[in-house]
């Protein structure tokens, strides 16, 4: 069927594609039943075939001061060691965590090769910095270490649950889909400016 074109015509076919897939699943549900809850077997086998999925890179939790010039840096690092890093963090740093005392978590698998190096170099408890990052000066104190682990099966059984019944609607529309086409598509006859992809009877 024409469309028009532009961002309302693509606005246009997004609530038009959602209102199908909706109902779509609506009657997928009335002819095949809602998808049940996938057994414990089946969970199991999920999580032991997708391990690397369910891994968790080491990581530290840190208080941070980032500022744009070095001087300021220096003046920084004066105050975290003499004074209360939530302050001085609020005083200072450039960073959105300034507002949470400077606390975030780094990542090894995505932060910054820079960042990386320093902060897992760093010994734990210690004032460490100013070191530089791109164009930003950097002064941190690692507060707590996480070593890399695997999130537990108990602790991913909701999320492989809820992975498990969207794969199974899914199937149960491709079936739905299928079937439709099935029934229909030899009884569809299409003219031109109006034509249904894959339900016309010459094939079109």
């Amino acid at each position: 069927m024409a469309t028009s074109g532009g961002p309302v015509g693509d606005a246009w076919r997004r609530r038009e594609r959602a209102l199908v897939d909706a109902q779509g699943r609506k009657l997928a549900h009335m002819i095949f039943g809602r998808p049940a809850t996938p057994s414990l077997l089946a969970a199991r086998r999920y999580y032991e075939g997708n391990r690397a999925a369910f891994g968790r890179p080491a990581s530290r939790d840190i208080r941070a001061i980032v500022v744009r010039d070095l001087q300021a840096a220096h003046r920084a690092a004066a105050a975290v060691r003499g004074d209360d890093w939530a302050v001085a963090a609020r005083r200072f740093s450039i960073e959105p965590s300034a507002r949470r005392g400077g606390w975030m978590t780094i990542d090894r698998r995505n932060a910054l090769a820079q960042l990386r190096g320093a902060v897992f170099a760093a010994p734990l408890h210690r004032p460490v910095g100013p070191f530089r990052v791109l164009d930003t000066w950097w002064i941190i104190e690692i507060v707590r270490d996480r070593p890399a682990g695997r999130t537990s099966f108990t602790s991913a059984r909701a999320s492989i649950d809820r992975l498990l019944r969207e794969e199974q609607e899914e199937r149960n529309l491709t079936r739905l889909s299928a079937e439709l086409r099935r029934i229909y598509r030899p009884r569809t006859r299409c003219v031109a400016g109006l034509v249904v992809p894959r339900m016309c009877a010459d094939g079109r």
